[in-house]
Formats: structure tokens, C-alpha cells, sequence
């Protein structure tokens, strides 16, 4: 361990400079890794929060999440009124682009069936639920709004009653929640040229369709509520589960592929790089390792040099690269979550791959005879 650490102060220089190589490459390993973990659970949260056991979507359809999805909005009370039902939450959600404070926003709106649903379930950092029918809503914190700000909305002037942390949509877009009445008066607005066109053809207005309805069921009673509304035929019901199945396994099945192999290319191309840095340092040592061996030193005494400095430099590494992930992943467009799991998994495989560079140096460095000190 002296040993060790003697030769790390004798060029100290460049094994600040090391480690922090090998920190950049396992920032890299890092921020793949949370990107891929931040898409998943942006991808998911909607259906999280709203922890419904069934969903009630379109007839021969896999809606909202995966497919469009149109259900009267009729069907909640039929729904309702099926033995086992607990409550039932009408869903709509509509992507638009908002002017806020001058920039173009993409947002997600998101309805919420007021009175009975106010929004509550939202991860609220500061401002309270909805508390009326129409004109509040709740907004996401990175959209820059506060408390009491209005936003114009189409046509609509909607007060910000609540602010959310980190609630996304699939696509990243912030959300803005409102009750269901307004974003349903917000989808039929159009300019009154297109209502001329549409009266003219004799075509109906909105009729109040939503996307989807989620159930709550009573425990084990969902089998049975699933099986009676699927028999109606005009529509279908999916759990839970096979929503976030469907959101993961078809719509983002190739995001989440490409993500994953590139994740593994970076990591493979981490362990080559660092094995070679190890390597390379333990060649540019083979004349003092002579020396020691001329000298007397034991080869454990060696070894333990050589590996000691790689768990050194890996340590100190992975240290730079979480504390730079940590400084700059928070600035990236989407979120990059890192889990515990995930650190510990790449911070041993970073250490693994020190050892791995050092053991073939220290292959090289057992078949240095004392006698080159010489050469």
C-alpha cells in the first residue's frame, strides 16, 4: 500500500489526469444508462400515478398509450353500474404548442374529472389540487410558470392553482392539467371559418368522446368486471399491466433497444480503453519494477503495488464521474435517472476492468528479470 502510494505522489500529475479519463468514460456509462432508466419512467408515469386496475379503451384497440383511442363519454355511467366497479375516471389528453413568456412550448394537457378527481395524485411540489370546474389548472415547474400566473389557452384563460416536479408525458413534454370540460371546450375550438365548413357538411360537433375511462376495481373483483364489459363488444379492457407492457414492448421497443445496445457499446469501449490505460502505465513502470526486483522486493510486494494503484484509480474515477454526472446530467432536455442498482453495477464493472488491465500488467511486470535494470 505504501509502495503504492509513494509511486502515485512521485507523478501525480497523471494520475489526476487518468482518473479523470476514466471518470469521463464512466460518465458516459452513466448518463446512457440513466437516459435509458429517465425514458422508462417518463414513459410510465401516467399510468403509475393514475393506478387504475382496469382500463376501458376503444373496441379492437390497444389505446390510449399505444393506439388512439375514442370512448363516448356516455360509457362511464354504463361502466359504473357494473357490480365490482369502485370509481370510474374519464382520461383525455391532447399535446399542443403554447406560447409561454414569449417561447413556443410543446405541453401535454392532461383531464381531470372534477370534482372527483382534483388532481391530488400529482407529484405537487408547492400550490394545491384543482378547487373548481373550470379556468385553473396545474402546471409543471419546467414550463417556468408561478402560482396565480394565467395561461392563455386557446381561448380559455386558465389560473395556475398547483405546481408540479418532474411530471412529463411520454414524449418528455411537460404536463398541464386541467379539468376535463375545459380541455374538451378547448379540443372543439376552431376558428369560425372551419365551423362554417363543418355546418355546411352537415357534420356534428364534438361529441365529448375521451380516450379512455380507468376503473377501480374492488380486490378480486377485476377478472369478473373485465370479462362483463368486454362483452359488450364496442369496447375493450386492458390492465394495468398490459398497458405498461404495450407502452414499453411496442411503442418504445425500438427506442429502448437502440438505447440499450448503445449503452453497451459504450460500456465495452469503457473497459477496453480503461484496460489499456492500466496496461500501458504498467509498462512505462517495467524499469522501476527491475529496480525493485534488484533490489530485493518480494513479487507479492509488486502485485499488491500494481493492483492497489488500479483500484485507485478506478475508485477515484468513478468518484469524478458521478460527481460530474451529478453537476451536469440535471441540465440535459430529458431526465437521466440513476439508480443505486445501476451505480453499483457499473461502478463494479469499472473496477473489474482495473483489475482486468492490471493483471495483464502485472503478467508483464512477473517476467521482468532484475538484471534489465542494467540494459
Amino acid at each position: 500500500m505504501m509502495l503504492a502510494l509513494a509511486d502515485i505522489r512521485h507523478d501525480l500529475l497523471r494520475f489526476v489526469l487518468t482518473a479523470i479519463g476514466i471518470g469521463l468514460l464512466a460518465m458516459g456509462a452513466f448518463g446512457m444508462t440513466g437516459i435509458y432508466r429517465g425514458i422508462v419512467a417518463d414513459a410510465l408515469m401516467v399510468i403509475d400515478r393514475i393506478g387504475a386496475d382496469l382500463w376501458v379503451v376503444q373496441g379492437d384497440t390497444r389505446g390510449p398509450f399505444a393506439e388512439t383511442s375514442a370512448v363516448p363519454l356516455a360509457t362511464e355511467r354504463r361502466v359504473e353500474g357494473v357490480d365490482g366497479v369502485i370509481r370510474v375516471r374519464p382520461f383525455l389528453s391532447l399535446t399542443r404548442s403554447l406560447r409561454i413568456d414569449g417561447q413556443v412550448r410543446q405541453v401535454s394537457l392532461l383531464g381531470l374529472d372534477w370534482p372527483d378527481d382534483d388532481g391530488g395524485w400529482l407529484p405537487l411540489a408547492e400550490g394545491l389540487p384543482l378547487g373548481q370546474r373550470h379556468d385553473v389548472a396545474i402546471a409543471d415547474r419546467s414550463l417556468g410558470l408561478a402560482i396565480g400566473d394565467v395561461l392563455v389557452v386557446g381561448h380559455q384563460h386558465l389560473r395556475v392553482t398547483g405546481l408540479t416536479r418532474d411530471m412529463v408525458d411520454i414524449n418528455g413534454d411537460p404536463v398541464l392539467a386541467l379539468t376535463i370540460p375545459d380541455l374538451i371546450e378547448l379540443r372543439a375550438a376552431r376558428p369560425s371559418e372551419a365551423i362554417l365548413l363543418r355546418r355546411a357538411a352537415g357534420s356534428a360537433g364534438d361529441h365529448g368522446d375521451v380516450q379512455a375511462l380507468a376503473v377501480d376495481v374492488r380486490p378480486g373483483a377485476a377478472i369478473s368486471v373485465a370479462a362483463e364489459i368486454a362483452g359488450w363488444g364496442d369496447v375493450a379492457v386492458l390492465t394495468t399491466r398490459d398497458q405498461r407492457d404495450l407502452l414499453l414492448n411496442a411503442r418504445l421497443e425500438r427506442l429502448r433497444m437502440q438505447i440499450l445496445l448503445f449503452s453497451l457499446l459504450l460500456m465495452t469501449i469503457t473497459a477496453v480503453v480503461v484496460s489499456l490505460i492500466l496496461y500501458t502505465g504498467t509498462i512505462e513502470k517495467l524499469h522501476t519494477i527491475a529496480m525493485l526486483k534488484l533490489i530485493g522486493a518480494a513479487d507479492r510486494l509488486i502485485v499488491a503495488m500494481i493492483a492497489t494503484q488500479a483500484l485507485a484509480l478506478g475508485v477515484t474515477g468513478l468518484g469524478v464521474g458521478l460527481a460530474a454526472g451529478r453537476l451536469l446530467f440535471p441540465v440535459f432536455p430529458r431526465r437521466v435517472l440513476l439508480l443505486d442498482a445501476d451505480i453499483a453495477l457499473i461502478g463494479a464493472m469499472v473496477l473489474a476492468t482495473c483489475l482486468a488491465g492490471s493483471a495483464a500488467g502485472i503478467v508483464k511486470a512477473m517476467r521482468v528479470r532484475a538484471q534489465e535494470v542494467l540494459a
